[in-house]
């Protein structure tokens, strides 16, 4: 069963963008759809960070505020460029606002 169960969770082929990739879930989760087959683009503010874990699942790293409009934009272009399309958006990445009192 256990080989039934992987092979439907396959994402060979897929694209997939994951937010607040470079700790802690999303991290994780980067990984885990890497380990599953798919191309990961991995996003965060911290460079540095994202770098090490595109560099481990052997992704694209690319630096995202995500409550930066044109950075979010700049990073779907970035991605539909280098793979041709994104097949899974993973928003994972915390964004802080400020109340509007």
């Amino acid at each position: 069963m256990k080989n039934k169960v992987e092979e439907l969770c396959r994402l060979d082929g897929k694209v997939a963008i994951v937010t607040g990739g470079g700790s802690g879930i999303g991290k994780a989760t980067a990984k885990v759809f890497a380990d599953a087959g798919a191309k990961v683009v991995v996003t965060g503010r911290r460079n540095d960070l994202i770098k090490s874990v595109a560099n481990e699942i052997n992704g694209h790293a690319i630096a995202c505020d995500v409550s930066n409009h044109a950075q979010v934009k700049h990073v779907f272009s970035e991605a539909l460029k280098v793979f041709g399309k994104v097949d899974v958006l993973v928003n994972n990445a915390m964004a802080q606002v400020q109340s509007l009192r």
